[in-house]
C-alpha cells in the first residue's frame, strides 16, 4: 500500500506541475497578446505624398505657413526667394499624409469637448483639382498626453501622439534654406575678393 501511495504521490504532484505550467503558460501568452495588441496603431488618414500640391498649417494665434508645388518643385509664399528644406518639409508632409492614431472616439456630437471646435492647429493639403482635406488638433488628453484630432468634417475623432505636432511649427527659417544659385554665386564673389585681397 505504501508504495501504491507514493505513486500515487507522484503522479498528482507531476499532474499539478503540469497545471501549473499550462496555466503560467496561458497568462504570459494572454499578456503578450494583450502587448502587441496595445502596439497596434489605427490608420487614421492616408494618401500618396504624390497626390499633394499644396500643404499649409495655422493655429489659433493666426501664424501659418504653406508651400505649393510646381512640377516637381516644392516653394513657400513666405520665403519666395529660398528653397524649401526637403527633410524638414518633407517631415510635415510624410506626418499629414500618414497619420496613424493611438485610438478612436466615435459619433462625436460637441466637437467643443475635445478643442476641435475652435482648434489649435489646423493642417489643409491642396490637391491640383482644386479638392482639399483638412486636418484640426484639438486639446491635449492630460492622462496619456495625445492629441484629439479630427479628418475633415468626420464626426468620428482620433487620438495622436504629441511627436506629431511637433513636425508643423511656425518658423520658416526652419523650412527653407539658401538656393543652391545664390549660395554658388556668394561663395565665388566672395573668392574673388579674397584673390584681389590677396594681390
Amino acid at each position: 500500500m505504501g508504495k501504491i501511495n507514493k505513486k500515487k504521490l507522484q503522479f498528482a504532484a507531476a499532474a499539478a506541475i503540469l497545471l501549473l505550467a499550462g496555466g503560467f503558460y496561458a497568462i504570459v501568452n494572454s499578456m503578450e497578446f494583450a502587448d502587441e495588441e496595445s502596439l497596434e496603431q489605427i490608420q487614421a488618414f492616408y494618401l500618396s505624398e504624390d497626390e499633394v500640391t499644396g500643404l499649409g498649417w495655422k493655429n489659433g494665434d493666426g501664424e501659418e505657413l504653406s508651400f505649393t508645388k510646381s512640377g516637381e518643385e516644392w516653394s513657400s509664399p513666405e520665403e519666395p526667394d529660398k528653397d524649401v528644406n526637403m527633410i524638414k518639409f518633407g517631415d510635415a508632409l510624410s506626418a499629414a499624409c500618414d497619420i496613424k492614431a493611438e485610438d478612436t472616439v466615435s459619433s462625436v456630437s460637441d466637437m467643443s469637448v475635445y478643442g476641435l471646435s475652435e482648434p489649435r492647429l489646423t493642417i489643409e493639403l491642396e490637391f491640383s483639382e482644386g479638392e482639399k482635406d483638412t486636418i484640426t488638433v484639438g486639446d491635449m488628453n492630460e492622462m496619456t498626453g495625445d492629441y484629439y484630432i479630427r479628418i475633415n468634417n468626420d464626426s468620428d475623432i482620433y487620438t495622436v501622439d504629441s511627436s506629431f505636432i511637433n513636425n508643423f511649427g511656425f518658423d520658416v527659417t526652419e523650412f527653407t534654406e539658401e538656393n543652391a544659385t545664390d549660395s554658388e554665386a556668394s561663395e565665388s564673389a566672395s573668392d574673388e575678393s579674397k584673390s584681389v585681397a590677396n594681390e
